[in-house]
C-alpha cells in the first residue's frame, strides 16, 4: 500500500510482493498468493530486465493455473511474445547483460536465464492447453521443448549430433519427441497439423528409437482405413506408459483422451473414404470403419458441420454422396463457369481489338 503509485521504488515493491506470494504458497494459501501477485503489472516497468520481467510473469501464470484460473491465466500469458525467447541463447544473454543501459537495472539475484525461461514458458503452456484438449497447441509446445532439447545435446554441431549423441542423451529429449507423436495424432486434421505429423514421422530419432510411435505416424500418414483393433495391438504397450498426455490407468482423463484416440482414427478413415468414393452405403462405410450405420452417419455429419468433408446424405437408400468433396457445390459450379466464360469473352475482345489495330494499320500503309 504504501509504495503503489510510486515509480521510483516500484521494482522494490514488485520484488517484496513476490516474496510476499511466496510465503502465502508456503502456507498453502494459493488463492492469497495468486491475488497478492496479479495486482503487479512488471510489464510496465522500464527500469526492470527482461528475464526479470518474464520470470515474474510465468510465475504470475503458474498460480493462476494453480488456483485453477484459466482465463486469467490465459490473460497473462499473453503479456510474454514469442519473440521474447528469440535469443534464449546463454552467450547471448550473458553479452545483453553487459550491455545493460544506464536505466535497466540489473536482473534480481537468482532470476533464471532467457532459456530456462523459455522451457519453463513452454510447460506452463502445456498445462493450460492440456486442460482445454487443445491438442495441436500442446503439441507445438512439446515440439519446441524437443527441439531445444535437441540442440542442448548437439552443442551446436548439429551435422554430427547422431554420431555424437548416448544413450543418456536421448532420455533427455525423447519423452518430448514421445508426446509429440500423441498430441499430433491427437489432433483435428488440418493444414498445420498434416505438416507437423509429417515433419514428426519422417524424423530420424521417431524411425530409430520409437517403433511404435513411428508405427502411429506412418497409420495416420497413409491414404489407407485404419482399423483401430490392429493398432491398438501395435501401439498397446507404448499407449499405457504414455500418462503425461492420457493421464493415469484407470482416470476419467485417460478414458476421453483415448476415445478421442480412437475417434481420431475413425474421422482418418472417413477422410480416406471421401478421397476414393464418390458414392457409398451407409452400411459400406459402417463395415469400412467398423461401426454400425448410424454411428457412422453421425460422425460423417458431425465432419460435415465441422467442415472437414463436403457430402449429401440419402437418408431414404442409405447412400453417401462425396460428389461436392471438393467443395464444388452447385452455387460454386456456376460461378466457376461465368468467370470462364467473362475470361473468354475478354480475349476475344482483346483479340478482335488487336486484328482491327492490324487491319487498319496495313491499310493505310497499302493506300500510302
Amino acid at each position: 500500500g504504501v509504495a503503489a503509485g510510486k515509480i521510483f521504488v516500484e521494482m522494490e515493491r514488485a520484488r517484496l510482493t513476490l516474496q510476499l506470494a511466496r510465503i502465502h504458497e508456503e502456507q498453502g494459501k494459493i488463492k492469497e498468493a495468486g491475488e497478492v501477485l496479479q495486482e503487479v503489472a512488471v510489464e510496465t516497468f522500464g527500469a526492470m530486465a527482461k528475464t526479470e520481467k518474464i520470470a515474474f510473469i510465468l510465475e504470475q501464470v503458474r498460480l493462476a493455473l494453480d488456483r485453477q484460473d484459466y482465463v486469467r491465466a490465459q490473460i497473462l500469458s499473453r503479456k510474454v511474445s514469442h519473440r521474447a525467447f528469440a535469443d534464449a541463447d546463454e552467450s547471448k544473454d550473458a553479452e545483453g547483460k553487459k550491455k545493460l543501459s544506464s536505466v535497466v537495472q540489473p536482473p534480481a539475484e537468482g532470476t533464471p536465464s532467457l532459456l530456462e525461461l523459455k522451457g519453463r514458458y513452454h510447460k506452463l503452456m502445456i498445462r493450460y492447453y492440456m486442460h482445454d484438449d487443445e491438442y495441436l497447441e500442446a503439441c507445438r509446445q512439446y515440439q519446441s521443448l524437443y527441439e531445444d532439447a535437441r540442440k542442448a545435446v548437439s552443442k551446436g554441431d548439429e551435422a554430427n549430433a547422431d554420431t555424437m549423441e548416448t544413450d543418456a542423451d536421448a532420455e533427455t529429449y525423447l519423452p518430448f519427441l514421445q508426446r509429440v507423436c500423441w498430441l499430433v495424432c491427437l489432433s483435428t486434421s488440418g493444414p498445420m497439423q498434416k505438416s507437423l505429423l509429417e515433419q514428426t514421422r519422417t524424423d530420424k530419432a521417431v524411425r530409430d528409437m520409437l517403433p511404435a510411435h513411428h508405427e502411429l505416424l506412418t497409420a495416420f500418414g497413409n491414404a489407407e482405413v485404419i482399423g483401430w483393433p490392429e493398432l491398438d495391438a501395435k501401439i498397446s504397450k507404448a499407449l499405457e506408459k504414455e500418462i503425461d498426455v492420457f493421464g493415469a490407468k484407470g482416470s476419467d482423463v485417460r478414458e476421453r483422451r483415448v476415445g478421442h484416440l480412437k475417434q481420431r482414427v475413425t474421422e482418418h478413415g472417413i477422410l480416406v473414404i471421401a478421397k476414393y468414393y464418390r458414392r457409398i452405403t451407409l452400411t459400406r462405410v459402417g463395415e469400412l470403419l467398423g461401426l454400425s450405420a448410424s454411428d457412422a452417419e453421425k460422425r460423417i455429419c458431425t465432419m460435415v458441420n465441422e467442415g472437414h468433408i463436403a457430402c449429401k446424405i440419402d437418408r431414404v437408400v442409405g447412400v453417401v454422396d462425396f460428389a461436392t468433396a471438393k467443395g464444388e457445390s452447385p452455387a460454386a459450379v456456376l460461378d466457376s463457369y461465368a468467370a470462364s466464360v467473362r475470361d473468354v469473352v475478354g480475349l476475344v475482345e482483346r483479340s478482335s481489338h488487336q486484328i482491327s489495330r492490324e487491319m487498319q494499320r496495313h491499310g493505310l500503309a497499302s493506300k500510302a
